[in-house]
């Protein structure tokens, strides 16, 4: 979780989830603040998954923009772990972003959200 905290706005990052709330242990399935927000909870021994969500403006563009950004940030991120005892391999699950579903719920306001599978190698041995 502390690299995606890391993921600030600043450098070749696009997105700032370095807030206290932007970054939640566990399967969120909507966000509880405003995104961007991401969600990370462990899929098995060594795999993790990193559920994020963005605010975009509501045109096709907008959304694979940021859905572009935002899987750059993440993966970006876990590439820069500081952890040199491993090495993070993450795959992108869903390739493009996918629009929630909101059926007219308290959202209100366009947002894309991606999927992250990550895998952990240790090198400690």
């Amino acid at each position: 979780m502390s690299a995606i905290r890391a993921i600030d706005g600043t450098g070749d990052y696009t997105f700032d989830l370095s807030g206290p709330d932007q970054v939640q242990e566990g399967r969120v399935s909507v966000p509880p603040t405003v995104p961007p927000f991401a969600s990370v909870f462990e899929d098995g021994e060594g795999v993790f998954q990193v559920i994020a969500w963005a605010v975009c403006d509501d045109t096709d563009e907008s959304r694979t923009d940021a859905s572009n950004n935002l899987m750059d940030d993440v993966l970006l991120a876990m590439e820069a772990s500081p952890d040199p005892r491993s090495t993070a391999y993450a795959t992108v699950d869903s390739p493009g972003g996918f629009l929630p579903y909101d059926d007219g719920g308290p959202i209100g306001y366009p947002q894309v959200v991606i999927a992250v599978i990550c895998y952990l190698e240790d090198h400690s041995s």
